[in-house]
């Protein structure tokens, strides 16, 4: 006597197909899971989001199969309800209404597309109306819209497909960079620096007088991403020969931290006697030697350490 397999078959067909073999609506429902609506996360990474029948004005009340993009999720039918967890991102959900059923074979008549912006811990409420005229609409509700409904239910879909998808690992926000400010504005006199009158550093002068700044360029609690060397004169003399004075001071002391390893950008500005201290202060009828004097202040190199008060990384801005 030979064996009937078809039994068997179908069995097979239908754990792979995610669609029940028989037709009755007995075999896709199963107790109601809570009579409250609530969607705790499904995991970490996961949203989770309620999909019911809102409102069913057809006159032929049939199923409607709820796809995602990769996905089918599960079937909907009349008085019944399921719930998925989705990744955070947008989604296109594709709800698709049958001629007869749920059977994948069966025509579809009507097709809806909606696309919905799964967030982070908030868990959707999507609700499906069915029109007279067997057109499919969605609409996002509250929990407790979809409580009114859903609480009343006694039963819900056993058609739903339990596989979940990995998310991506959620790409963390880039901290914006921290906007360069003065860390430090050091001042030197230019009598500590050169002898009257030239650009040429004092080398007995220059390792006791810059030693403070080296230091604090390579201060471990501020990164410094610039500095900024200017030179200023004072007002006797020409204009043009106190700003190619102030110029080469500058670029003087630039050279000697280049010379000092010190790997950030450096810029060089000579001011010439445009920027005094002293303004006014110095009345022009001093002695010679008593308005070089008072015009001391106006002779100096001023060195700006721009950056951000940052910890530096492991590449050190002196070696």
């Amino acid at each position: 006597m030979k064996k009937n397999n078809k039994p068997l078959i179908c069995i097979l067909l239908c754990s792979f197909l995610l669609i029940g073999c028989a037709s009755e609506q007995r075999y896709l429902v199963g107790p109601a899971e809570d009579s409250e609506v609530s969607l705790a996360p499904f995991e970490s990474d996961k949203v989770q989001v309620l999909f019911y029948f809102e409102k069913d004005n057809s006159v032929k009340k049939q199923s409607i199969l709820v796809h995602s993009e990769t996905r089918l999720l599960g079937a909907l039918l009349n008085e019944l309800y399921f719930s998925s967890a989705f990744c955070v991102g947008e989604e296109v959900i594709r709800f698709e209404k049958r001629e007869k059923g749920f059977h994948a074979q069966d025509t579809i008549t009507n097709t809806h597309y909606a696309n919905f912006k799964i967030q982070k811990e908030q868990p959707l409420y999507i609700g499906v109306v069915v029109h007279e005229d067997g057109s499919i609409d969605t609409d996002i509700t509250t929990k407790e819209d979809a409580e009114k409904v859903v609480g009343k239910i006694v039963n819900r879909t056993f058609l739903v497909n339990r596989k979940v998808e990995e998310c991506d690992p959620p790409i963390a926000e880039a901290t914006p960079p921290q906007k360069d400010v003065i860390l430090k504005n050091i001042e030197l006199s230019a009598d500590a620096l050169f002898d009257f009158d030239s650009a040429t550093l004092n080398k007995q002068l220059i390792k006791k007088n810059m030693s403070h700044i080296l230091e604090q360029v390579n201060r471990s609690d501020i990164s410094v991403t610039r500095i900024v060397v200017s030179g200023h004169s004072d007002r006797l003399g020409k204009a043009g020969y106190n700003q190619r004075l102030s110029e080469e001071r500058a670029q003087a002391v630039v050279n000697y931290l280049i010379f000092e390893e010190v790997r950030v950008p450096i810029e060089s500005i000579g001011y010439g006697s445009r920027l005094p201290i002293t303004d006014s202060e110095c009345s022009s009828q001093l002695s010679q030697k008593s308005l070089i004097d008072c015009l001391q202040p106006d002779r100096r190199v001023s060195v700006e350490l721009w950056g951000n008060y940052e910890e530096k990384s492991t590449l050190s801005i002196k070696k």
